[in-house]
């Protein structure tokens, strides 16, 4: 949380991921270069999601209340497109915008995002005040073909906002690693027994069967890997 000068925090935003899904962090350099470009914290959280077939970026963000288009609203929502322009790929914004989608429009920045609104169709995000749609999607427009839905949820159990789910139909690509492998132990004291019981030609011949196995599986993996 960030502290303000009139007193309290500015909240914070998070994107949080199933541990199954294949999920990157987004630079941390570049993160502060956009920072730095506009001489403000960055309001937003963001991370990389990989799909098959494309890579989304999915980001959080929050605006000041009370403030529509002031000019460090518009410093975050400057963020956003630097954001974009740096890393080319489509977005998933989810944020609390505090402000209408009507009062959003005429900054352009929508457009700009080369995007669209997709919210709700419930008069207010807020449950203790009406008219208030101010919690809402922001996707680029090349994702709408993978958009299922949104759903409101109402029975929540935190502060003054309901919860948005947006659906999409994509498959998470699979997440590859390097996996250290640890072998079993050879059978050494079964061997030894076995070995024991073969006159001097057997065990001549079961080395040379040995030697011709191996040498083929080590011919067969540099065919694979070089």
């Amino acid at each position: 949380a960030l502290s303000q000068s009139t007193g309290g925090n500015h909240g914070g935003e998070i994107v949080c991921f199933r541990k199954n899904l294949n999920v990157m962090y987004i630079d941390p350099d570049l993160l502060r270069n956009i920072s730095d470009k506009t001489g403000r914290p960055l309001g937003f959280a963001a991370a990389y999601m990989n799909l098959k077939g494309t890579t989304i970026v999915m980001v959080a963000l929050y605006l000041y209340d009370g403030e529509n288009l002031s000019e460090r609203n518009n410093d975050i929502l400057l963020q956003q497109h630097l954001l974009k322009m740096a890393l080319g790929f489509p977005l998933i914004i989810y944020g609390d915008f505090n402000m209408l989608v009507t009062d959003l429009e005429p900054s352009g920045w929508v457009d700009r995002m080369e995007a669209t609104v997709i919210k709700t169709n419930e008069s207010s995000t807020l449950k203790h005040h009406n008219n208030r749609h101010i919690d809402f999607f922001v996707v680029s427009k090349v994702l709408i073909p993978i958009i299922v839905e949104i759903q409101p949820i109402l029975d929540t159990n935190w502060g003054d906002h309901i919860a948005l789910a947006l659906t999409i139909s994509a498959t998470p690509l699979a997440i590859k690693g390097r996996v250290v492998c640890v072998p079993k132990s050879l059978p050494l004291e079964e061997f030894t027994k076995v070995w024991a019981e073969q006159d001097q030609q057997q065990q001549q011949h079961l080395i040379q069967q040995s030697n011709e196995l191996a040498s083929n599986w080590l011919n067969k993996q540099k065919g694979i890997t070089g």
